[in-house]
């Protein structure tokens, strides 16, 4: 579980790294297109505003929502990490045996609920996708 989640972190900060990168590039030529469009006495980006306008609207608002999910994430999974850490020095200050079982009997039953959540969300896509006819109904 942890490791899924670290993997869905890392590729959000690739991501946005990458659309870092491009922006920086982005930025680079449109310098290019400026002093290029001087020396010709014409003015760039006249050719298609309107589009380029919606287009960096709608990735605005696409790189703002996965930067909002990626934070969302990082925040759940460090206060996880955080309760976990606070329990596992709990049980080493207590000396108990009986409270390690505990926590690992609760472990047990969060990663089987959550195999279960994934094996309702592949028996739901596998129902979208069959046709009708073939679906099963109870």
């Amino acid at each position: 579980m942890a490791a899924v989640a670290f993997s869905f972190i890392q590729e959000v900060r690739n991501d946005r790294n990458t659309r870092t990168i491009k922006a920086e590039n982005d930025n680079k030529i449109s310098e290019k297109d400026r002093t290029n469009a001087d020396k010709r006495g014409s003015s760039p980006g006249k050719e298609k505003p309107k589009l380029r306008q919606a287009r960096s609207r709608s990735n605005s608002a696409n790189r703002k929502k996965i930067d909002l999910r990626a934070r969302y994430w990082s925040y759940l999974f460090d206060n996880l990490k955080r309760a976990v850490d606070e329990i596992y020095t709990t049980c080493e200050t207590d000396e108990s045996v009986m409270e390690c079982q505990e926590v690992i009997m609760m472990l047990d039953q969060c990663r089987n609920d959550f195999q279960s959540l994934i094996d309702r969300i592949q028996l739901h896509a596998a129902f979208e996708k069959a046709d009708s006819k073939d679906r099963f109904v109870t």
